[in-house]
């Protein structure tokens, strides 16, 4: 007989007529008296139920045996074994109550558990529910406001847009079907540039053609270097405004554009087919110039500051044109004028981006100031953005950031500070350079192709390709005279150089103060 408490074989055994289990006696007695129930099966339970059993001869010489291989020779001591064999029961009895208190702790914890999965199964569902009713509310909306700018005359602008024109215009929700569309026309732009990779490979070493083109300008004339999208190729042209405003692709290929500009241009953009110019002004407002019909229509964005960036892809939602102020404010506009989308608000904070730049994708803009570079997905404008801050994820060089620019490989974005140029992989986490940081301080100018391969640098009139070797992860300047050459023009007080790059060839566009100089390698 073993005892269901103490596990041991029982002196003085009893029977439970409860659980009909057997028990020491005394532990049997202590529990009832305490708990007043069976240990087993926590039924009621008194003395009554408590019959004592009878050992034989036999059985009792085995307890003593088990019990104590002492007990007999200690047995003159009875004080001391009596003292021993009551501590004995009380220790039985309490890791007994232990352990089914664990026991109903365990069977506790297991309920709370299961029904904290079944909570989150059923919060999940109720935030899948939101998302679609939110979605569903925002395409009523859209439909609504539609119906309504087209059955009824506007008599004031609504938020955010105003113009000098006569056709209505309003700011809408985002329709969850444009973002759709957005992004399934980013998909199908990114396919195809994956084909276009060898347009930004240098044939061999470089060297100047024997084309240059040179003009005076006036002080005020800006220039203005853009991105443009074709056909899954992505390249740069730069464009000097003033009173005309000349589109330069190479030596070879300026188009020269007559209108009636103003002179305040602070950026200009044209589209790829150069069939519409989009600049604005120091007061903040937009106007959209059309090349052939020479006709212009204004919209002026209130609560907006200083327009940083202007931009109309042409194979991703080309119907719109997508805008972002100094403060963090960023917006979609139908070319028409009729809608706005409001993607951001501006920043409760003093954030002064001074720039700002567009991946190929269409989906990521980068927000650039002195200090960080805010990357927002405009098709996800609520989730968390990335930053790139200098100190952390940008090695801090006693400067300010100064430029940011996508490559045109999908997954390099350049940041250049006043003393240093680097590269880093959007693939990785932030801050993981693709190239190493590349000292400018000697250098009185530099720029790279779209591809971010060549950094071209000048100084002295001389100008150096430095080429990106993968091994190194450096931009590593040619052996002997490999690309290099110097400009034939004067090169004093330049005030502005950058690199355009087409169909393995180079052009160079200088200006100072009063002219400009282009050409081109080979």
């Amino acid at each position: 007989m073993i005892c269901a408490i103490s596990g041991k074989s029982p002196k003085n055994p009893a029977l439970s007529l409860k659980s009909k289990c057997i028990f020491e006696k005394t532990l049997l007695e202590q529990y009832v008296a305490t708990s007043a129930k069976d240990p087993i099966t926590n039924e009621t339970m008194t003395m009554e139920d408590i019959i004592e059993l009878a050992n034989t001869p036999q059985q009792v010489s085995m307890i003593n045996a088990l019990n104590s291989s002492t007990l007999n020779s200690n047995y003159s001591i009875p004080n001391l074994l009596s003292t021993l064999q009551n501590e004995w029961d009380a220790v039985m009895l309490e890791n007994f109550k232990v352990r089914k208190q664990l026991d109903l702790f365990t069977k506790q914890l297991s309920t709370a558990m299961y029904e904290r999965d079944a909570a989150k199964l059923v919060a999940a569902k109720l935030l899948r529910e939101k998302e679609d009713l939110a979605s569903e509310l925002s395409r009523l909306t859209s439909h609504i406001a539609s119906s309504e700018s087209s059955d009824s005359t506007i008599s004031e602008p609504l938020y955010g847009l105003s113009k000098d024109t006569n056709k209505e215009s309003s700011v809408l929700p985002i329709p969850k079907e444009f973002l759709e569309r957005i992004i399934t026309e980013s998909q199908q732009f990114v396919q195809l540039s994956k084909t276009n990779q060898d347009k930004y490979k240098l044939s061999g070493s470089q060297k100047l053609v024997d084309n240059i083109k040179k003009w005076d300008i006036v002080p005020s004339s800006g220039l203005s270097v853009i991105m443009n999208s074709d056909n899954g190729n992505t390249f740069k042209k730069a464009i000097l405004h003033s009173r005309t405003i000349n589109i330069i692709v190479n030596p070879d290929l300026i188009k020269s554009i007559d209108g009636e500009f103003i002179d305040n241009i602070k950026y200009c953009y044209s589209t790829t087919d150069d069939k519409v110019l989009l600049y604005t002004d120091d007061r903040h407002q937009i106007t959209i110039y059309n090349t052939e019909t020479k006709a212009a229509q204004k919209v002026e964005l209130t609560d907006v500051e200083d327009i940083i960036l202007l931009r109309n892809h042409h194979q991703i939602a080309n119907d719109y044109f997508l805008w972002a102020d100094s403060q963090g404010k960023i917006g979609l506009t139908s070319m028409d004028l009729k809608k706005t989308y409001i993607i951001t608000e501006k920043s409760d904070e003093v954030t002064n981006y001074h720039s700002a730049d567009l991946h190929k994708d269409g989906l990521l803009l980068a927000l650039i100031n002195d200090r960080e570079v805010l990357i927002t997905d405009i098709t996800k404008p609520s989730e968390t953005r990335i930053t790139f801050q200098m100190g952390k994820e940008i090695p801090d060089d006693n400067s300010t950031i100064k430029k940011v620019q996508f490559s045109t490989n999908g997954y390099w974005m350049l940041v250049a500070t006043e003393k240093n140029v680097m590269v880093f992989d959007l693939r990785k986490d932030p801050g993981t350079l693709a190239i190493e940081p590349f000292n400018t301080s000697e250098f009185e100018f530099w720029d790279t192709d779209p591809s971010q391969k060549y950094m071209l640098t000048l100084a002295n009139s001389k100008i150096t390709i430095h080429t990106f070797k993968k091994a190194t992860k450096k931009w590593e300047a040619p052996t002997g005279s490999n690309n290099q050459f110097t400009f034939p023009e004067q090169t004093t007080d330049v005030t502005s150089f950058y690199v355009l790059c087409s169909n393995g060839k180079l052009t160079l566009i200088m200006k100072t103060k009063t002219d400009i100089s282009i050409c081109s390698t080979v």
